[in-house]
């Protein structure tokens, strides 16, 4: 385990063991990192940014997201982290994952699939959420005041200017002009934070 402190927040970086390479899911066989930072320099969207971002077409969602205004914990239903949370003192948990050589080893098995049914998110984003929930349980009971904020982007956290703050960088897909997905990041980052709420 390492630690280190900076000026503005402290974060200490655990790395889980990989699981045994017998996994039935692909996903699972990949080592993942985890960061735990304490009160992280949060970057913010208006709620019209936010709103935006969700109603923003995206391959085969031509209005969005299909969970605005429907599912709970989505906008607009959802309150602004500030009209919830103390936000001087949020803490984030970070997930790194090498998603590059995930979907490399993944074409090795399916090298008739395009890149973008490759990196297709049902594959490998609810093994993430469930790592880093799983992550949460173990450390709990450490912040018996906090509560855990799956969604930090829909209450208004512009996550990737707050990890730019952290010098973290963030990557995209990226796409031809024909919409097809031609490269992958290295690595992709998923992110839970957790805080005490103070409005509620």
């Amino acid at each position: 385990m390492e630690k280190e402190q900076t000026s503005e927040y402290q974060y200490t970086k655990y790395e889980l063991i990989p699981p045994i390479y017998t996994s039935p899911k692909l996903v699972e066989q990949f080592p993942k990192e985890i960061y735990l930072y304490e009160n992280i320099p949060l970057q913010y969207h208006t709620q019209s940014e936010t709103v935006k971002m969700c109603l923003k077409p995206y391959y085969r969602h031509p209005k969005g997201c299909p969970n605005f205004h429907i599912k709970k914990g989505c906008p607009p239903e959802v309150l602004n982290i500030s009209q919830q949370y103390d936000t001087e003192h949020i803490n984030m948990i970070l997930l790194k994952f090498p998603f590059e050589q995930y979907i490399s080893a993944k074409s090795q098995i399916h090298p008739q699939w395009p890149l973008r049914e490759l990196a297709n998110p049902r594959h490998w984003q609810g093994h993430l959420r469930s790592t880093l929930r799983g992550y949460w349980d173990t450390i709990k009971d450490e912040y018996p005041s906090s509560t855990l904020i799956t969604g930090p982007e829909a209450m208004g956290i512009n996550v990737q200017n707050t990890l730019e703050c952290m010098d973290i960088h963030m990557e995209w897909y990226k796409e031809n002009e024909k919409g097809e997905v031609i490269s992958v990041p290295e690595y992709i980052y998923n992110v839970y934070m957790f805080g005490e709420e103070v409005y509620n």
